[in-house]
């Protein structure tokens, strides 16, 4: 009978079998047929010691050939070779058999996880960059060759930018709105009507937040690294977005600290966001992933869709996500592009099939589409 191993744990309120047993119970299809999960689990086990005291246990060579397959496939020699050797001192013939599939693992080298969310985030990076990148093959990126027209540009499309990311939201804007706002005559100190309207604040919180972006995609075009620029940025662009409904004393100052401290949700969506005490963990694995990934489509799309994926604050992760993906646009010299209020359906829809079905190709495609919108041409929205 297992004893220590088999004693249930408690992970976020939910008691849950713990992992090293888990890998040992499931059948071998579970490598077949989800070879990401079985991967991610493998590589978040703390200690190959928990996993032999249950083969060891079971007496089951099968199991010790199973795992010490699956480590091989997975090139971390050391695990396979510390399971093998507990399992021969035990007396156990055993082969080793890769329950895998596939012909190389999705996570490369000998990558040990501090967190299967951690493993999550880059496997579906990996996985992605493929078809995004077919999605944009005849849509290469290019040098800028004028910093100061490319900023100019941003700054012409603001009103629409600013209307389009505020409306997906559910905020109540118009045109004049945002213009009083953008011209410096809202005056909430002067004007309780003005204080008291929340959409009026989130203008003004949008307008702060594009201006600390906009230098932010300056430095990216004066040759920073965009992910690094990010990094360093995109907490103090949440907190714009917020600072004026904190001094209208509808959120607490604690509200801006930062990063969420509670669980989340999506309205309309199936996807349940990492838990939040996994957040200072996969953040910065986010972050090193877009450093390190040399298509700027492809930081751009997976910047987007994994800050929603992974919902770091409590509020503002789309216009965050969007303010993300278009600094990301800035380093491969592609326009700054806004996702339109009339297409919200469709931009969901592909997010949705994203975290669900972990098919980016809507999205990415989607995104195209609205790269391509002269917005010269666009009539204001009344």
């Amino acid at each position: 009978m297992l004893q220590d191993t088999s004693t249930v744990e408690l992970v976020n309120g939910v008691r849950v079998m713990p992992l090293a047993l888990a890998l040992c119970r499931i059948p071998p299809t579970f490598f077949v047929n989800q070879p990401m999960n079985a991967e991610i689990a493998l590589r978040a086990v703390k200690s190959t010691d928990d996993l032999a005291r249950i083969f060891l246990e079971m007496y089951s060579p099968t199991l010790a050939g199973r795992l010490v397959g699956a480590y091989e496939f997975l090139g971390d020699k050391e695990r396979a070779n510390q399971i093998a050797n507990a399992a021969k001192a035990a007396g156990m013939n055993f082969d080793p058999v890769n329950p895998f599939v596939r012909e190389t693992p999705i996570l490369t080298g000998t990558t040990r996880l501090s967190s299967p969310y951690v493993g999550r985030i880059q496997a579906l990076f990996k996985t992605m960059r493929g078809p995004i990148l077919d999605v944009f093959k005849d849509f290469p990126a290019r040098t800028v060759p004028d910093s100061a027209e490319y900023l100019r540009n941003v700054d012409a499309v603001y009103d629409h930018d600013a209307y389009n990311s505020l409306s997906i939201e559910g905020y109540r804007v118009t045109p004049e709105l945002i213009a009083k706002i953008r011209a410096g005559t809202w005056n909430p100190d002067g004007d309780s009507g003005d204080k008291q309207q929340r959409d009026a604040m989130a203008a003004k919180g949008y307008l702060t937040a594009f201006q600390l972006v906009h230098k932010s995609v300056e430095r990216v075009l004066d040759g920073e690294s965009a992910g690094q620029v990010a990094r360093t940025g995109y907490q103090d662009w949440y907190r714009a977005l917020f600072s004026e409904t904190v001094k209208a004393g509808l959120l607490q100052p604690a509200d801006l600290a930062g990063h969420r401290n509670m669980p989340v949700y999506i309205r309309t969506s199936r996807h349940v966001p990492p838990p939040y005490t996994s957040l200072s963990d996969v953040m910065p694995s986010l972050f090193d992933l877009l450093e390190n990934e040399e298509h700027a489509i492809v930081r751009a799309i997976l910047g987007h869709w994994l800050f929603g994926f992974i919902h770091p604050f409590s509020d503002g992760n789309g216009r965050v996500a969007r303010f993300l993906m278009n600094v990301m646009m800035a380093s491969g010299g592609y326009p700054w592009t806004i996702v339109r209020m009339e297409r919200r359906v469709e931009y969901l829809a592909g997010l949705e099939a994203a975290y669900v079905e972990h098919n980016i190709l809507p999205f990415a495609t989607f995104i195209r589409g609205e790269m391509t919108v002269d917005w010269s041409k666009e009539p204001a929205r009344r």
